[in-house]
């Protein structure tokens, strides 16, 4: 049996065997993976690093923001209920509804750890 392009044949016995379609693969235009020292980085668009859900310790970071070097708005997650930016507060984003680190390189958004519960 000639096996055809986009199809998985498994053989389930001598006899018999079933053919299955192979499901087309697509990847989200809104990121993208790029491969730094050995670890895949998933790289976030503008508009992806906006994404928010309520949490009174996170707070934007608009453009002309005093601390804001990068020249985008952004989130960062505050160490305290207040809201209150300090060298604690660390740049953050939410993917897949889950808080994760922020981090910029080069003018690109690279997602990062998943922040941990406080």
């Amino acid at each position: 049996m000639p096996i055809q392009k986009g199809v998985a044949l498994i053989s389930t016995s001598r006899q018999s065997s079933v053919t299955l379609p192979i499901p087309a693969v697509t990847l989200d235009s809104t990121f993208l993976f790029k491969m730094a020292s050995s670890a895949l980085q998933i790289v976030l668009s503008d508009e992806d690093i906006l994404l928010y859900k309520a949490n009174q310790r996170v707070v934007q970071i608009p453009t002309n923001h005093s601390e804001n070097k990068h020249g985008k708005p952004f989130y960062v997650f505050c160490g305290n209920d207040k809201g209150i930016i300090n060298k604690k507060s660390k740049r953050t984003c939410l993917y897949n509804r889950v808080w994760h680190q922020l981090s910029f390189i080069e003018g690109e958004n690279f997602l990062g750890a998943q922040q941990q519960r406080t």
